[in-house]
C-alpha cells in the first residue's frame, strides 16, 4: 500500500479546514461546499498549495 493517497486525503482536509476559517462567510464544512464555492477542479487549482502542507498526523479523526 501507498501511503500518498492517505496522505492526500489528510492534507485536504486541512486545506478544507483552512479554507473554512478563511471564508467563514461562505460556509464551507465538507468536499460538496469546496467544489461549490472553488469550482470542480479545485483540487488541480490548488494542488501545489495542499501538496506543501505539512504532513498531516493520521491518527487524528477528522
Amino acid at each position: 500500500m501507498n501511503k500518498y493517497p492517505n496522505e492526500w486525503r489528510a492534507k485536504v482536509c486541512t486545506f478544507v479546514r483552512q479554507m473554512a476559517v478563511a471564508y467563514p462567510h461562505r460556509r464551507i464544512r465538507d468536499m460538496d461546499d469546496i467544489a461549490f464555492h472553488f469550482g470542480k477542479r479545485w483540487a488541480y487549482h490548488w494542488r501545489d498549495y495542499i501538496l506543501g502542507l505539512p504532513p498531516a498526523d493520521l491518527r487524528v479523526p477528522f
